[in-house]
């Protein structure tokens, strides 16, 4: 469907129901569409039943939707179906990974490098292992225009070579705004034989995401924060590295054979262990879905996204921009905590995020405590940017 603001703002249901709300705030959770709404409601009132386990028409109609789910997913990031498996969302995603190599991939000695912008769930699941594995973690520092300063991660690589087996790092930061050069960064690594993991929870609703494209080793992302259903998400894998992998989770359906010999399932099932979050799945394939139907959003969010920096580059001086012109927008104000600031927007019938957004250390890096956010969703309008700006205009009797 082509572009038309009123007619997608009133696709959800939450907003049309509270036509006052300004929500700006999808950076933390975006709202969800009534298709998305409808598919895992028909999927519980017509077809529920469990996958991969029974005979009778019911459950083959549920086997039936929950395959094309990881079809239209795997599609969605130009992936093939049996290099998508489901998860509950990026966190655990990530932390598959990291215990997967804790056991199979990293060693004592070996070197895993993340940023210094990266989320908590991208920073405590290797710092855990650094605990009991005595690996090294390093951080790549930060550039100029706030990315991936890659002449640092070229000076890591000559230092530790080929001891670096991981690069783990954000497509795009949740606080900055700023996508990563991806394919830089894994062009690099191929020359040492590291890994990469990106983690795409902040790109996947706002980029055309290619993984072939980008040559990463893992993707993942959450469901959520792309218009789809909470506790789901997606770890993508190439296929040779998944089938040379051992699963972390085990019990039911992700085996062929429990006798004298374990016989694991095929790609991607054999990652799948337990009865899954089906109705999830069915979501999230149909908000990527929706998404892809969609002609015209990149255009548009990026035009909504140059109004507000436009908007707030002409506010006062006591206002201080920390991120670049994205869907993404985190400031401070001289004199005015995070949370007050927050809190007085709400008072004004308009979301905004306050505190860490968990990240940290970036916050610390910045000298900061904390800042406040502004995210951009589908269904915003320059209308909301002019509220959002009224209430900083409010804010004044701060200064």
């Amino acid at each position: 469907m082509s572009f038309d603001i009123n007619q997608i703002k009133n696709q959800f249901p939450l907003l049309k129901g509270n036509p006052d709300l300004v929500y700006l705030d999808s950076a933390s959770t975006t709202h969800k569409p009534k298709v998305v709404l409808n598919a895992m409601n028909d999927f519980y009132i017509s077809s529920n039943a469990n996958v991969h386990r029974g005979l009778y028409d019911l459950s083959h109609k549920a086997d039936t939707s929950w395959i094309d789910a990881h079809r239209k997913v795997a599609q969605f990031i130009n992936a093939l179906p049996e290099e998508v498996f489901f998860v509950k969302n990026a966190t655990e995603g990530i932390n598959w990974f990291a215990q997967t190599a804790r056991d199979q991939i990293l060693k004592e000695g070996d070197v895993v490098v993340i940023t210094q912008m990266e989320h908590h769930s991208n920073i405590l699941p290797w710092s855990a292992i650094q605990q009991r594995l005595d690996i090294q973690l390093e951080r790549l520092m930060l550039n100029k225009d706030s990315r991936v300063d890659l002449d640092h991660l070229t000076e890591l690589f000559g230092k530790y070579g080929e001891r670096i087996k991981i690069i783990s790092l954000a497509h795009m930061s949740n606080v900055l705004g700023v996508t990563n050069d991806v394919k830089s960064i894994t062009k690099l690594a191929r020359k040492y034989g590291a890994m990469v993991l990106v983690d795409g929870t902040q790109s996947v609703a706002h980029l055309s995401v290619d993984v072939k494209e980008l040559d990463c080793d893992i993707f993942v992302f959450s469901g959520h924060k792309m218009y789809g259903p909470t506790g789901i998400g997606v770890v993508y894998g190439k296929r040779n590295i998944l089938e040379n992998l051992d699963p972390v989770w085990q019990g039911g359906e992700m085996v062929d054979n429990v006798s004298e010999n374990v016989v694991f399932k095929n790609l991607p099932w054999k990652f799948e262990a337990g009865t899954p979050n089906i109705a999830g799945g069915i979501g999230l394939a149909k908000a990527a879905e929706w998404l892809n139907s969609i002609e015209g959003r990149f255009e548009y969010e990026k035009e909504l996204s140059n109004y507000l920096y436009l908007a707030i580059s002409k506010h006062p001086s006591s206002v201080k921009v920390l991120s670049q012109p994205s869907s993404i927008l985190s400031f401070v104000m001289d004199g005015v905590h995070a949370h007050d600031i927050a809190s007085e927007f709400n008072e004004l019938g308009i979301c905004i995020r306050s505190g860490y957004h968990c990240a940290q250390p970036l916050h610390e890096k910045l000298k900061i405590k904390g800042s406040a956010r502004v995210s951009l969703g589908i269904y915003n309008t320059k209308g909301d940017v002019d509220k959002f700006i009224q209430g900083l205009d409010q804010l004044k009797r701060y200064e």
